[in-house]
Protein backbone atom coordinates (compact mmCIF):
# COMPACT_ATOMS: atom_id res chain seq x y z
CA UNK A 1 0.00 0.00 0.00
CA UNK A 2 1.39 3.39 -0.97
CA UNK A 3 0.32 7.00 -0.67
CA UNK A 4 -2.16 6.33 -3.47
CA UNK A 5 -4.58 4.90 -0.89
CA UNK A 6 -4.74 8.19 0.98
CA UNK A 7 -5.04 10.26 -2.20
CA UNK A 8 -7.81 8.06 -3.49
CA UNK A 9 -9.77 8.35 -0.25
CA UNK A 10 -9.50 12.14 -0.28
CA UNK A 11 -10.76 12.18 -3.84
CA UNK A 12 -13.53 9.73 -2.99
CA UNK A 13 -14.71 11.94 -0.13
CA UNK A 14 -15.24 14.80 -2.58
CA UNK A 15 -16.63 12.54 -5.30
CA UNK A 16 -19.33 11.26 -2.94
CA UNK A 17 -20.86 14.73 -2.54
CA UNK A 18 -24.22 15.30 -4.28
CA UNK A 19 -22.93 17.10 -7.38
CA UNK A 20 -24.22 17.25 -10.92
CA UNK A 21 -23.44 14.25 -13.14
CA UNK A 22 -20.85 16.17 -15.15
CA UNK A 23 -19.08 17.36 -12.02
CA UNK A 24 -19.06 13.84 -10.58
CA UNK A 25 -17.42 12.54 -13.73
CA UNK A 26 -14.77 15.26 -13.65
CA UNK A 27 -13.94 14.60 -10.00
CA UNK A 28 -13.83 10.86 -10.62
CA UNK A 29 -11.39 11.35 -13.50
CA UNK A 30 -9.25 13.62 -11.32
CA UNK A 31 -9.19 11.04 -8.52
CA UNK A 32 -8.15 8.35 -10.97
CA UNK A 33 -5.36 10.53 -12.32
CA UNK A 34 -4.06 11.29 -8.82
CA UNK A 35 -4.04 7.61 -7.93
CA UNK A 36 -2.23 6.67 -11.13
CA UNK A 37 0.41 9.35 -10.52
CA UNK A 38 0.92 8.25 -6.91
CA UNK A 39 1.30 4.62 -8.04
CA UNK A 40 3.82 5.64 -10.71
CA UNK A 41 5.85 7.61 -8.14
CA UNK A 42 5.82 4.62 -5.82
CA UNK A 43 7.05 2.32 -8.60
CA UNK A 44 9.84 4.76 -9.44
CA UNK A 45 10.88 4.93 -5.78
CA UNK A 46 10.99 1.13 -5.64
CA UNK A 47 13.26 1.01 -8.70
CA UNK A 48 15.62 3.58 -7.24
CA UNK A 49 15.77 1.76 -3.91
CA UNK A 50 16.55 -1.50 -5.69
CA UNK A 51 19.42 0.15 -7.54
CA UNK A 52 20.78 1.87 -4.42
CA UNK A 53 20.38 -0.93 -1.87
CA UNK A 54 18.67 -4.32 -2.33
CA UNK A 55 18.27 -4.54 1.45
CA UNK A 56 16.34 -1.26 1.64
CA UNK A 57 14.29 -2.32 -1.37
CA UNK A 58 13.34 -5.56 0.42
CA UNK A 59 12.37 -3.66 3.58
CA UNK A 60 10.25 -1.28 1.47
CA UNK A 61 8.57 -4.27 -0.18
CA UNK A 62 7.74 -5.89 3.13
CA UNK A 63 6.78 -2.81 5.19
CA UNK A 64 4.00 -0.46 4.09
CA UNK A 65 3.04 2.68 6.01
CA UNK A 66 -0.13 4.36 4.74
CA UNK A 67 -3.05 6.46 5.85
CA UNK A 68 -6.41 7.90 4.92
CA UNK A 69 -8.24 11.08 5.80
CA UNK A 70 -11.48 12.87 4.99
CA UNK A 71 -12.68 16.39 5.74
CA UNK A 72 -16.12 17.97 6.00
CA UNK A 73 -17.48 21.47 5.50
CA UNK A 74 -20.72 22.52 7.24
CA UNK A 75 -22.91 25.49 6.37
CA UNK A 76 -26.27 25.87 8.15
CA UNK A 77 -28.55 28.37 9.85
CA UNK A 78 -27.75 29.38 13.43
CA UNK A 79 -30.60 27.32 14.90
CA UNK A 80 -29.49 24.12 13.09
CA UNK A 81 -27.94 21.24 15.02
CA UNK A 82 -24.68 21.85 13.16
CA UNK A 83 -24.50 25.61 13.30
CA UNK A 84 -22.90 28.02 10.93
CA UNK A 85 -20.00 27.57 8.56
CA UNK A 86 -16.97 25.58 9.64
CA UNK A 87 -14.61 22.82 8.53
CA UNK A 88 -13.19 19.89 10.43
CA UNK A 89 -11.39 16.58 10.07
CA UNK A 90 -14.02 13.84 9.85
CA UNK A 91 -11.81 10.77 9.76
CA UNK A 92 -8.05 10.17 9.91
CA UNK A 93 -6.25 6.89 10.46
CA UNK A 94 -2.85 5.32 9.83
CA UNK A 95 -1.87 1.78 8.86
CA UNK A 96 1.31 -0.28 9.15
CA UNK A 97 1.44 -3.61 7.30
CA UNK A 98 4.43 -5.94 7.54
CA UNK A 99 4.94 -9.03 5.36
CA UNK A 100 6.59 -11.54 7.70
CA UNK A 101 7.00 -14.58 5.45
CA UNK A 102 5.76 -16.07 2.19
CA UNK A 103 5.60 -19.42 0.41
CA UNK A 104 6.49 -21.53 3.44
CA UNK A 105 6.75 -25.31 3.14
CA UNK A 106 9.15 -28.19 2.53
CA UNK A 107 10.66 -28.40 -0.94
CA UNK A 108 8.28 -27.25 -3.64
CA UNK A 109 5.24 -27.71 -1.40
CA UNK A 110 3.49 -24.60 -0.06
CA UNK A 111 1.86 -24.92 3.36
CA UNK A 112 1.38 -21.18 3.84
CA UNK A 113 1.34 -18.56 1.09
CA UNK A 114 1.98 -15.58 3.36
CA UNK A 115 2.06 -14.38 6.95
CA UNK A 116 1.65 -10.68 7.75
CA UNK A 117 0.93 -8.32 10.63
CA UNK A 118 -1.42 -5.35 10.34
CA UNK A 119 -1.85 -2.39 12.71
CA UNK A 120 -4.33 0.51 12.53
CA UNK A 121 -4.27 3.71 14.57
CA UNK A 122 -7.42 5.86 14.62
CA UNK A 123 -6.53 9.53 15.05
CA UNK A 124 -9.99 10.97 14.27
CA UNK A 125 -13.26 9.08 13.95
CA UNK A 126 -16.66 10.68 13.29
CA UNK A 127 -15.10 14.14 13.73
CA UNK A 128 -13.80 13.35 17.23
CA UNK A 129 -10.22 12.88 18.36
CA UNK A 130 -9.98 9.15 19.02
CA UNK A 131 -6.33 8.11 19.55
CA UNK A 132 -7.03 4.39 19.77
CA UNK A 133 -6.15 1.21 17.93
CA UNK A 134 -8.43 -0.15 15.23
CA UNK A 135 -7.85 -3.45 13.50
CA UNK A 136 -4.69 -5.16 14.79
CA UNK A 137 -4.06 -8.75 13.81
CA UNK A 138 -1.76 -11.46 12.47
CA UNK A 139 -2.97 -12.71 9.08
CA UNK A 140 -2.23 -16.13 7.56
CA UNK A 141 -3.21 -16.53 3.91
CA UNK A 142 -3.31 -19.62 1.76
CA UNK A 143 -3.18 -22.32 4.44
CA UNK A 144 -2.46 -25.57 2.62
CA UNK A 145 -1.99 -23.46 -0.55
CA UNK A 146 -5.77 -23.13 -0.74
CA UNK A 147 -7.95 -20.06 -1.32
CA UNK A 148 -10.51 -21.59 1.07
CA UNK A 149 -8.41 -21.34 4.22
CA UNK A 150 -7.19 -17.98 5.54
CA UNK A 151 -7.12 -16.66 9.09
CA UNK A 152 -6.80 -13.48 11.16
CA UNK A 153 -5.89 -13.57 14.84
CA UNK A 154 -6.35 -10.42 16.93
CA UNK A 155 -8.71 -7.43 16.76
CA UNK A 156 -10.87 -7.01 13.65
CA UNK A 157 -14.27 -5.82 12.44
CA UNK A 158 -17.08 -8.26 13.33
CA UNK A 159 -17.76 -10.00 9.98
CA UNK A 160 -21.55 -9.82 9.66
CA UNK A 161 -23.47 -7.97 6.97
CA UNK A 162 -21.77 -5.60 4.52
CA UNK A 163 -21.51 -2.39 6.57
CA UNK A 164 -18.32 -3.40 8.42
CA UNK A 165 -16.46 -3.40 5.09
CA UNK A 166 -16.89 0.41 4.91
CA UNK A 167 -14.60 0.98 7.90
CA UNK A 168 -10.84 0.69 8.43
CA UNK A 169 -9.10 0.27 5.05
CA UNK A 170 -12.50 -0.12 3.40
CA UNK A 171 -13.25 3.57 3.99
CA UNK A 172 -11.43 4.30 0.74
CA UNK A 173 -14.04 2.39 -1.28
CA UNK A 174 -17.10 3.77 0.54
CA UNK A 175 -19.30 5.28 -2.21
CA UNK A 176 -21.28 7.37 0.31
CA UNK A 177 -20.37 10.70 1.86
CA UNK A 178 -20.98 9.28 5.37
CA UNK A 179 -21.48 5.93 7.09
CA UNK A 180 -24.85 4.25 7.46
CA UNK A 181 -26.74 4.65 10.75
CA UNK A 182 -28.26 1.22 11.34
CA UNK A 183 -25.69 -1.09 9.74
CA UNK A 184 -24.13 -3.66 12.09
CA UNK A 185 -20.44 -3.24 12.89
CA UNK A 186 -17.82 -2.91 15.64
CA UNK A 187 -14.52 -4.45 16.57
CA UNK A 188 -13.98 -7.62 18.55
CA UNK A 189 -11.02 -9.81 19.48
CA UNK A 190 -10.55 -13.44 18.54
CA UNK A 191 -10.03 -15.63 15.46
CA UNK A 192 -11.50 -15.16 11.99
CA UNK A 193 -11.49 -17.70 9.15
CA UNK A 194 -12.39 -16.80 5.59
CA UNK A 195 -12.11 -18.13 2.06
CA UNK A 196 -13.68 -18.47 -1.37
CA UNK A 197 -13.29 -20.36 -4.61
CA UNK A 198 -10.45 -19.23 -6.86
CA UNK A 199 -12.72 -16.92 -8.88
CA UNK A 200 -14.41 -15.37 -5.84
CA UNK A 201 -17.89 -16.48 -6.92
CA UNK A 202 -18.87 -17.75 -3.47
CA UNK A 203 -17.24 -18.03 -0.07
CA UNK A 204 -17.55 -17.65 3.68
CA UNK A 205 -16.33 -15.67 6.70
CA UNK A 206 -16.55 -17.14 10.21
CA UNK A 207 -15.26 -15.96 13.57
CA UNK A 208 -14.98 -16.80 17.26
CA UNK A 209 -14.55 -13.73 19.49
CA UNK A 210 -15.08 -12.72 23.11
CA UNK A 211 -18.35 -10.86 22.41
CA UNK A 212 -17.72 -7.79 24.61
CA UNK A 213 -17.74 -4.09 23.77
CA UNK A 214 -14.53 -3.30 25.61
CA UNK A 215 -11.18 -4.34 24.20
CA UNK A 216 -10.33 -7.72 25.71
CA UNK A 217 -8.28 -10.46 24.05
CA UNK A 218 -9.53 -13.18 26.42
CA UNK A 219 -12.40 -15.59 25.74
CA UNK A 220 -13.84 -15.74 29.25
CA UNK A 221 -16.95 -13.67 28.34
CA UNK A 222 -19.85 -14.75 26.12
CA UNK A 223 -17.88 -16.42 23.31
CA UNK A 224 -19.42 -14.90 20.19
CA UNK A 225 -19.83 -16.94 16.99
CA UNK A 226 -20.47 -15.53 13.52
CA UNK A 227 -20.93 -16.99 10.05
CA UNK A 228 -21.37 -15.16 6.78
CA UNK A 229 -21.96 -16.82 3.40
CA UNK A 230 -21.69 -14.80 0.20
CA UNK A 231 -22.05 -15.25 -3.55
CA UNK A 232 -21.38 -13.16 -6.65
CA UNK A 233 -23.69 -14.71 -9.27
CA UNK A 234 -23.21 -11.80 -11.68
CA UNK A 235 -20.67 -8.98 -12.05
CA UNK A 236 -23.32 -6.50 -10.88
CA UNK A 237 -24.80 -8.54 -8.00
CA UNK A 238 -23.39 -9.49 -4.56
CA UNK A 239 -25.49 -11.51 -2.10
CA UNK A 240 -24.76 -12.44 1.51
CA UNK A 241 -26.45 -13.92 4.57
CA UNK A 242 -25.05 -13.48 8.09
CA UNK A 243 -25.68 -14.80 11.57
CA UNK A 244 -24.26 -13.98 15.01
CA UNK A 245 -24.77 -15.61 18.40
CA UNK A 246 -23.14 -15.00 21.78
CA UNK A 247 -23.75 -16.75 25.07
CA UNK A 248 -24.50 -15.32 28.53
CA UNK A 249 -22.30 -12.56 29.91
CA UNK A 250 -22.21 -9.93 32.64
CA UNK A 251 -24.00 -9.55 35.98
CA UNK A 252 -25.45 -6.74 38.12
CA UNK A 253 -21.99 -5.87 39.47
CA UNK A 254 -20.39 -5.83 36.01
CA UNK A 255 -23.20 -5.11 33.49
CA UNK A 256 -22.78 -6.75 30.10
CA UNK A 257 -22.31 -4.83 26.87
CA UNK A 258 -22.34 -6.98 23.75
CA UNK A 259 -19.84 -6.32 20.97
CA UNK A 260 -22.17 -5.69 18.00
CA UNK A 261 -23.12 -2.04 17.37
CA UNK A 262 -26.61 -1.91 15.85
CA UNK A 263 -29.00 1.03 15.62
CA UNK A 264 -26.65 3.41 17.52
CA UNK A 265 -26.22 1.14 20.56
CA UNK A 266 -24.84 -2.14 21.84
CA UNK A 267 -27.06 -4.84 23.35
CA UNK A 268 -27.22 -4.06 27.11
CA UNK A 269 -29.65 -3.65 29.99
CA UNK A 270 -31.72 -0.45 30.21
CA UNK A 271 -29.69 2.17 32.10
CA UNK A 272 -27.04 -0.34 33.20
CA UNK A 273 -23.93 1.41 31.78
CA UNK A 274 -24.79 4.84 33.26
CA UNK A 275 -25.24 6.40 36.70
CA UNK A 276 -27.97 8.71 35.34
CA UNK A 277 -31.40 7.91 36.92
CA UNK A 278 -33.90 6.08 34.71
CA UNK A 279 -37.41 7.40 34.16
CA UNK A 280 -40.35 5.74 32.42
CA UNK A 281 -43.45 7.95 32.02
CA UNK A 282 -41.97 10.34 34.59
CA UNK A 283 -41.45 7.64 37.22
CA UNK A 284 -37.99 6.60 38.39
CA UNK A 285 -37.18 2.93 37.74
CA UNK A 286 -34.13 0.80 38.60
CA UNK A 287 -31.57 -0.27 36.05
CA UNK A 288 -32.37 -3.23 33.89
CA UNK A 289 -30.67 -6.58 34.58
CA UNK A 290 -26.90 -6.48 34.09
CA UNK A 291 -26.78 -9.97 32.63
CA UNK A 292 -27.44 -10.81 28.97
CA UNK A 293 -28.66 -14.35 28.43
CA UNK A 294 -27.68 -14.28 24.74
CA UNK A 295 -27.32 -12.07 21.66
CA UNK A 296 -28.71 -13.15 18.29
CA UNK A 297 -28.43 -11.37 14.95
CA UNK A 298 -29.64 -12.57 11.53
CA UNK A 299 -29.45 -10.57 8.34
CA UNK A 300 -29.17 -10.70 4.55
CA UNK A 301 -27.85 -8.18 2.03
CA UNK A 302 -28.02 -7.62 -1.70
CA UNK A 303 -25.56 -5.16 -3.27
CA UNK A 304 -26.10 -3.89 -6.82
CA UNK A 305 -23.21 -2.26 -8.64
CA UNK A 306 -22.62 -0.73 -12.05
CA UNK A 307 -19.62 0.24 -14.13
CA UNK A 308 -18.19 3.68 -13.33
Amino acid sequence: MRASAALALLAAAFAAAPLAAGAQGAIGEGAGYLEERATALGDELDRRLEAASPLLAEVARRVRVSGSASFVWFDAERDAQVCCEHQQVWDARFFVDVLLAENLGPGDAVWLRSAAASFEWNLFRLARRNDDIGETYLELQGLGDSSWWNAQLGRFQIPVGENYLRFSKGARDNPFVSNTVSGAWWWDEGVKLYGSDARGRFGYVASLTNGETRRDFGLEAGDQYTLKLFANPAPWLHLSASGLYSGPMGDDEDPAEAALWLGESWARGFGSPSNVPNFVDGVGVPDGPGRLSSTLYLGADAVLTHAA
